[in-house]
């Protein structure tokens, strides 16, 4: 069984400014292991306050997470993540947060039921309404993007099983698995 990765609705406020990182999108949306190494740190400006803080998943097209659930997708026994720390900034408040990352998730798999599964093709991919997965074609990969929807995060069972049994405190805000069907 899979699940996508989302971020819960209630997570309003994220980034406002990706900087060069703009420039760079590619290298954290084709789902290919980056083989030139990005030496530079990114600041990105955010409109997150002391009151409403940055959660531990902020976005999912170019992904940006906090250092503890990146450990722990790594804790859970995933091993295709490629990370470069940034800070995060909201310049009108001067405050600043750090234990963040982009992540690039190497792994682009071809596994929806097309026949069985709902949604509109647009350039680049599909929007699905209804998600159907052929397991058989996911191997049992824990985390990866879709080739039909490259947006789209898959998560392996297993992973956020694993990740919801420990005691990981405060639980992990701003994250949500939804569960899609399996062919």
């Amino acid at each position: 069984m899979y699940y996508t990765l989302n971020i819960l609705p209630s997570q309003d406020l994220g980034v406002t400014e990706w900087g060069s990182l703009s420039d760079n999108a590619d290298r954290f949306t084709a789902g290919a292991y980056n083989k030139t190494l990005i030496h530079e740190k990114f600041t990105l400006e955010v409109n997150f306050t002391e009151k409403n803080p940055p959660g531990d998943l902020i976005s999912l097209y170019i992904p940006l997470m906090s250092e503890r659930f990146i450990l722990a997708l790594k804790n859970a026994g995933v091993d295709n993540l490629q990370t470069y720390p940034v800070t995060l900034k909201n310049p009108d408040l001067g405050l600043v947060w750090e234990g963040f990352s982009v992540v690039n998730i190497f792994g682009l798999l071809q596994c929806v039921d097309l026949d069985r599964s709902e949604g509109n093709k647009l350039l680049g991919g599909y929007n699905f309404k209804k998600l159907v997965i052929d397991v058989q074609k996911a191997e049992g990969t824990l985390l990866f993007r879709l080739y039909e929807s490259p947006s789209t995060i898959m998560v392996h069972y297993d992973v956020a099983i694993k990740m919801f049994t420990e005691q990981c405190e405060p639980r992990f805000i701003g994250i949500d698995f939804e569960p899609i069907k399996s062919a």
